[in-house]
């Protein structure tokens, strides 16, 4: 009952740090593979975002797009 209490009573962000990195969890199998599920979605999406980003400040900087004489003023 105290386990209980004490699993209750956790604030959301370490209930999901907990889900979501340590398989002690008091949760079912289901939630757990959930809530990770759509940690590496979010994970695999923002990585794919700084990458786009990363590839498009690669491309400006190598057509000189944003130093130099073409910055519009």
């Amino acid at each position: 009952m105290v386990k209980d209490m004490t699993w209750l009573t956790t604030s959301f962000h370490d209930r999901w740090r907990i889900i979501i990195f340590t398989s002690s969890a008091p949760v079912s199998t289901r939630t757990k593979f959930l809530v990770r599920f759509l940690f590496m979605l979010c994970f695999v999406a923002c990585n794919y975002i700084v990458y786009i980003s990363a590839m498009g400040a690669y491309k400006a900087h190598r057509h000189r797009f944003i130093w130099g004489d073409k910055i519009m003023s």
